[in-house]
């Protein structure tokens, strides 16, 4: 079982921002090579954490916190008002696996 304590973390250097134009950031990685177990991945998501491939990171900037994950449970999801008007002004579209 992976403990969050002996978990090695890796800093980038500050680079521009992808989500503020103008803005610095920095990125928290979990290094590559760790092998996560179920519970650890789940209190790193609590954390603020999130993946792509197998990368495990999170901004780390020390002088802003606009881009905080969200996570949506889809089973109780409820879409407002303009989400269905959004979803009903692209029934047109469709997906096609390639």
């Amino acid at each position: 079982m992976t403990n969050l304590k002996t978990l090695h973390f890796y800093a980038t250097p500050e680079h521009e921002c992808s989500y503020l134009d103008g803005f610095e950031a920095k990125t928290l990685f979990v290094d590559p090579q760790e092998i996560i177990c179920t519970d650890a991945y789940s209190q790193l998501s609590d954390l603020g954490f999130r993946r792509s491939g197998k990368h495990i990171y999170r901004p780390y900037c020390s002088s802003c916190q606009a881009c905080i994950s969200v996570r949506v449970n889809g089973r109780e999801f409820v879409p407002s008002k303009s989400q269905k008007r959004v979803i009903s002004k692209n029934k047109d579209l469709t997906a096609t696996a390639v």
